[in-house]
Order: structure tokens, then C-alpha cells, then sequence
């Protein structure tokens, strides 16, 4: 059972770019082995659309990002150490 339930904040950038009027999109393999879009915690004082920014670039190397306005948030709950956290992950 949990123990309290923690909330988490995230942004990510959603990256693709069209080769030969193809859509080719821009996905990372994290530690668990699950493909997916950049994205990691907004930091304190930080907009979900600079951390966003910030996250893409830190975690994909690839520093010229344009923004498109916001897609959407995502939301999940999950257990760890005891703890329930609800996670949003806003992406841009």
C-alpha cells in the first residue's frame, strides 16, 4: 500500500522532421528499454515549454528546436518506493 502519493511534473519535445515527403520521427531508448519521446522534469521556476527545450536538447543532442505551440499532456500513476506518484508530462 502506498505510503502518500507524490506529484511529478515533465516536459518532452515530440521531434520529426520529413525526408522525401516522409515523416520521420525522433525516439530515445531509456534505461528500462521502452522507446519514446525526450522528456524529463521541469525544474523549479521553469516553464513545462523550457524544460521541454532544455530535456530534448540534453537528452538528443540536437540544439536547433523550433517549437510548435503545445501538443497535449499525457498523465499515469505509478508506485515507487512505496510511494504513489501522479506523473504529467506536457509535450511540445
Amino acid at each position: 500500500m502506498a505510503r502518500r502519493t507524490r506529484r511529478e511534473t515533465s516536459a518532452g519535445g515530440v521531434v520529426f522532421r520529413c525526408v522525401d515527403g516522409e515523416l520521420r520521427w525522433l525516439l530515445i531508448l531509456d534505461r528500462h528499454g521502452n522507446w519514446g519521446f525526450p522528456k524529463g522534469h521541469v525544474e523549479r521556476g521553469e516553464l513545462p515549454s523550457e524544460a521541454a527545450r532544455r530535456e530534448t536538447t540534453e537528452e538528443t543532442g540536437v540544439a536547433r528546436l523550433e517549437l510548435c505551440g503545445p501538443l497535449g499532456s499525457v498523465e499515469w500513476w505509478f508506485q515507487h518506493r512505496g510511494d504513489r506518484i501522479h506523473k504529467r508530462c506536457h509535450y511540445y
